[in-house]
């Protein structure tokens, strides 16, 4: 069986797509702040 996308179907994956990278850009500078504040915390209690 066969399936063709359409150029709505092509769209709506592109839009999907662009939202995902969008949370995951927020969830690299999260992670990023998460990491820097465990790292100062470990700086801190060692000098």
């Amino acid at each position: 069986m066969s399936h063709v996308a359409t150029k709505m179907d092509i769209v709506k994956v592109e839009t999907q797509i662009s939202r995902i990278e969008a949370e995951i850009k927020l969830m690299k500078w999260m992670l990023g702040l998460i990491v820097a504040g465990v790292a100062s915390l470990i700086l801190k209690t060692f000098f």
